[in-house]
């Protein structure tokens, strides 16, 4: 059971990092497609639940608890996880779409500012407030400290 555990995370990741679009991740398998990670991880389910499904039951329940118990006592890491290329790329798209969107529509219509101040002391942070330096519609307001 464990090696169909291990074997199906082991595809879950594949798909997760070729969703998430890392440069970091480069399959040299010829025919490599994210899809077919993915049906790997559901059949490994599957032929767990076929083999036997109170070993293939306790089985994932072992990896959960190994899993809570390694989440709270890791140590930080120094490297990104693939959440942050999966991010990093949605954010990439949404930029993309916003350009052609530019250049093919009138954005005077949904344009909003984007106010940057700065101030000597947190003291002095007060006198701002996000309503009247946005307007009524409360937009982006970014307050920074200057040392």
């Amino acid at each position: 059971m464990f090696f169909l555990v291990s074997y199906g995370l082991l595809n879950y990741a594949t798909y997760v990092e070729a969703h998430g679009g890392s440069p970091s991740f480069r399959p040299r398998f010829k025919y490599f497609h994210a899809h077919t990670s993915l049906a790997g991880t559901g059949l490994c389910a599957f032929v767990m639940l076929m083999v036997d499904p109170l070993a293939s039951t306790i089985a994932v329940a072992i990896l959960i608890i190994l899993y809570q118990y390694l989440s709270r006592t890791a140590i930080p890491i120094r490297w990104v996880d693939s959440r942050r290329a999966y991010r990093f790329r949605l954010v990439k798209d949404g930029l993309r779409e916003l350009d052609r969107l530019r250049t093919t529509t009138d954005q005077t219509s949904d344009w909003q500012p984007h106010i940057l101040a700065f101030t000597a002391s947190n003291a002095r942070r007060e006198g701002f407030s996000f309503e009247s330096q946005a307007g009524s519609q409360g937009g982006p307001v970014l307050l920074r400290q200057c040392n």
